[in-house]
């Protein structure tokens, strides 16, 4: 028989308490109270935080025309604002309005996208009685990309601009007009090349007399460009080649995915026509197999595309490339009119090599058929493009 000597009692909240502190906590050091950065509370952190999670940075970007530094990011703790300035060099076309100082002009450059004013402090220091009192007492730094601080001073109203703006320390930075600006004068850009417009065209905004004047512009159309208006899908002259990566395994799939009995037919009617048309071509025991995805197209008809997520595209060797941005297009292009052109069936007008067929493989439940031309699925099929 065992005789109890001393029986202890012990708070198993205190335990955990003490022993499952967060690493960061340590009990000899006072120096290191716990405040949460999410809602301002003490006793947690925002990792911990029950309220709902806030966005406290919110950035502005500034790109300066002569220096590429002047990239930079406004952060408003206080109010959480959104401020986004964003100055493209666009030495063809020059987006200025001129804003009267006085006797004197000073051009500023428009943009849409931004979301405030900037002024530098040069144009403050010529013009001050055009400015009211700076509010030095402001919760806003401007960052570079690389982390560095612009100095600016403060925000300020703008009399000719009847707007905030914020002025900042440093000479080479161009003025800059924001929404703010522009909405509250309602004011246009206005562009030194007057014949740059953006519009949308469409047969509904051209005027026709009657009906038939409409049939015989479209069928003069077709009658000169009979190759574009033609329903036989393109093709280009040259062929790529795919190429898979050292350790790629072959990944066939042997059961397809299940169609709608709706979309049976017309999926056979579809696989049946692009076989005709020599899009692709009916095989027996490949090595490489992806089923197919049935979708409706806005026409109405269907498209049948490959998921080759199943493995193809994680075999097949990516040629990392740098794609241009539009702006970047646009600038280089100094275009004046631009339109979209939609191409029926674009990545078909490819061919593929013969050594790459295989790689395209379909399984679907009338056979597998592999694509004579470069199929849409696949991750490099728009780079090829």
């Amino acid at each position: 028989m065992l005789d109890v000597v001393k029986v202890e009692t012990k708070n198993v909240h205190a335990i955990n308490k003490q022993h499952f502190k967060p690493d960061y906590v340590k009990s000899n050091d006072k120096k290191l109270p716990l405040k949460c950065f999410n809602c301002g509370g003490s006793n947690h952190i925002a990792k911990f935080c029950k309220h709902p999670k806030k966005r406290h940075v919110r950035a502005v970007e500034v790109v300066d025309k002569s220096d590429d530094s002047d990239h930079c990011s406004v952060i408003d703790d206080n109010k959480s604002l959104v401020y986004k300035v964003f100055l493209i060099d666009n030495k063809k076309v020059d987006f200025t309005k001129m804003i009267d100082f006085g006797s004197e002009s000073v051009p500023f450059a428009v943009d849409t996208q931004a979301e405030i004013s900037i002024v530098p402090k040069y144009l403050y220091d010529k013009y001050s009685q055009s400015f009211g009192n700076i509010n030095r007492r402001i919760c806003v730094t401007l960052l570079g990309y690389g982390g560095d601080v612009i100095p600016h001073i403060g925000k300020v109203f703008c009399k000719p601009l009847n707007v905030n703006v914020m002025i900042v320390d440093k000479s080479n930075t161009q003025p800059i007009l924001g929404q703010d600006c522009i909405v509250e004068n309602r004011w246009k850009p206005e562009y030194k090349d007057k014949s740059m417009s953006v519009c949308r065209v469409s047969m509904k905004d051209c005027e026709f007399k009657s009906e038939d004047d409409e049939t015989v512009i479209l069928d003069k159309a077709k009658t000169s460009f009979k190759k574009l208006f033609c329903n036989k899908t393109g093709k280009v002259d040259f062929r790529v080649q795919i190429e898979l990566e050292d350790n790629a395994k072959p990944v066939c799939c042997a059961t397809p995915h299940s169609i709608a009995y709706a979309l049976y037919e017309p999926t056979r009617k579809k696989l049946l026509k692009k076989e005709n048309d020599g899009l692709i071509r009916k095989v027996s025991c490949p090595q490489w197999a992806s089923p197919i995805n049935v979708l409706y197209k806005p026409n109405g008809s269907i498209r049948i595309t490959g998921d080759y997520s199943t493995g193809v595209n994680k075999a097949i060797k990516t040629y990392p490339s740098v794609m241009p941005i539009t702006d970047d297009i646009l600038n280089v292009a100094h275009g004046r009119i631009f339109s979209v052109i939609d191409i029926r069936d674009a990545f078909t007008a490819i061919t593929l090599h013969e050594k790459s067929k295989f790689i395209t493989t379909l399984c679907t439940p009338f056979g597998y058929f592999e694509y004579n031309r470069l199929p849409q699925g696949l991750k490099i099929s728009p780079l090829l493009y």
